[in-house]
């Protein structure tokens, strides 16, 4: 498919607004039938997705078919199983002095969505939360990222013969692209991606006051303890960082703060679980290659740092781009440390006590991830407390991603917002606060306001609500307003 001509972009969106004024997206049974497409669509045609994958980033097997395609339908599978619960209005505690009435929040759609998806997983971080807007009763403007052009380009082709047409409108393209399309105006924009470009998106936001979603990124640190479980460790830190899609992952361990205790037998055991898991990495089925030769030439230029020292990797291959997963010890002051490595380096530095590890990371900024490996509930509960991330992992990495009932966010520099599950649902749902009255209202509502009613109005008002309403009817409620009333006029005199 080509590129979407700049000038078409305000049809595209008009459209999506027509069809969100139609109100059929306000319909769950018509939503889940979109779910349910998009499952089939994806079980259906799982070999030209891999093969899409595969071109634009070597995509391994299990990669790919676990962690990108699986993950969008246990997803999707989610929402079709609690969709009707999350729609339903949320029962909230009324006041006494509202009675007789009824409070609840009213999740609805917020209407046209602008969705701009990265190139690092470009199914399921272009399909979950685009889909995910959509359960929510949106209409979806989709932007897959440039860069990995044979999947965004298949996603485009494949999503118009299984998903409403209506609902979802995708467009291809470049920087010029993005640009028009945040001219518009939008009821919701979503974005994962980089920082500095979240800032771009959160500034043309700011234009017409639109909520948004940025899921962006940030250094992820990893403490490892000397009572962390080396072995256990870098088992899991490897996964994560290397047969995840070899660092280029939003949640990846991007440095590794290693108490000075067992910072030799960490980087031993290593580099032995490098050769456990790969082999020789280059030729391994479990290794996939950089997006493209300008990432790679970028990741590459931190390699020929003097301040880091290389224990194991290194190795370059442009024309494959493939840079081979890469242990080194650093420094605070090594490239690697002065932004998101995004690649298969992984930097080691040294520290003396867990509090110095803490220190580190306040002196950065609020990562979207954090990493501890303990056996000491004590120390973990002490990385815990003083530290801030968008979502953390004791004893593993990455895996809190993979759980639907976990919101996946950042906070400051690393991201604004959260979704996965329900926690998306209401990401992509505007909370509309609605108070239902019944019947009359109470004596003392009503001016004039003597003394008397002041003084009951301010009791009543006092009284802790949860107190009152603890699984009381309301006639029961009203009762004891009543019996109040009735009192305050024979032995208070109320003036009425």
């Amino acid at each position: 498919m080509a590129d979407t001509p700049v000038s078409e972009i305000a049809g595209i969106v008009e459209q999506a607004r027509e069809s969100f004024a139609s109100r059929k997206t306000l319909d769950v049974a018509f939503r889940k039938k979109q779910l349910q497409a998009c499952i089939r669509m994806v079980s259906e045609n799982e070999d030209k997705l891999k093969e899409a994958l595969k071109a634009d980033l070597g995509a391994t097997e299990f990669w790919a078919s676990v962690v990108e395609l699986d993950t969008v339908k246990v997803e999707l599978k989610e929402m079709i199983n609690h969709i009707d619960e999350w729609t339903k209005p949320e029962s909230k505690s009324t006041p006494l002095l509202n009675l007789p009435a009824k409070s609840f929040i009213q999740y609805q759609p917020f209407g046209v969505v602008l969705s701009i998806s990265p190139w690092n997983y470009p199914v399921s971080l272009c399909l979950v939360p685009l889909m995910t807007a959509i359960a929510a009763g949106n209409v979806v403007v989709a932007k897959p990222s440039e860069i990995s052009v044979h999947t965004s380009r298949l996603l485009a082709e494949l999503v118009p013969q299984y998903i409403d047409n209506g609902v979802v409108k995708f467009v291809l393209g470049g920087v010029e692209v993005s640009q028009a399309l945040l001219k518009h105006r939008f009821d919701f924009l979503h974005y994962t991606g980089g920082t500095q470009v979240g800032k771009i998106v959160y500034k043309a936001a700011a234009e017409y006051l639109t909520p948004v979603l940025l899921e962006l990124g940030g250094k992820s640190p990893t403490f490892v303890t000397s009572k962390a479980n080396i072995k256990k460790a870098c088992q899991r830190i490897a996964w994560g960082k290397w047969t995840m899609n070899m660092g280029q992952t939003c949640i990846s361990p991007d440095y590794v703060l290693v108490h000075k205790d067992v910072e030799k037998e960490f980087l031993d055991t290593m580099k032995q679980t490098i050769i456990d898991f790969y082999g020789d990495p280059k030729t391994s089925t479990d290794i996939s290659r950089m997006i493209s030769q300008r990432h790679l030439e970028r990741v590459a230029q931190m390699l020929q740092d003097p301040t880091m020292e290389i224990v194991v990797g290194g190795d370059v291959d442009a024309e494959d781009k493939y840079i081979s997963p890469t242990l080194a010890c650093a420094s605070q002051n090594s490239r690697c440390m002065q932004e998101e490595i995004f690649g298969p380096i992984l930097p080691v530095i040294s520290v003396s006590s867990t509090e110095e590890a803490i220190n580190f990371v306040l002196a950065g900024e609020k990562p979207l991830s954090l990493y501890v490996f303990s056996e000491d509930s004590k120390e973990v509960n002490q990385v815990l407390t003083n530290t801030s991330s968008g979502g953390a992992c004791v004893n593993d990495t990455v895996m809190h991603c993979g759980n639907p009932e976990l919101p996946f966010g950042g906070v400051g520099e690393s991201g604004i917002g959260a979704y996965h599950g329900r926690e998306g649902f209401k990401t992509f749902s505007h909370k509309r606060s609605v108070l239902q009255k019944f019947g009359d209202d109470v004596p003392i509502r009503f001016p004039p306001y003597t003394k008397s009613k002041l003084g009951w109005l301010n009791f009543i008002r006092g009284l802790p609500l949860e107190s009152i309403v603890g699984g009381m009817k309301y006639s029961a409620l009203i009762g004891l307003l009543a019996v109040a009333v009735y009192l305050g006029k024979r032995y208070v005199r109320i003036e009425m």
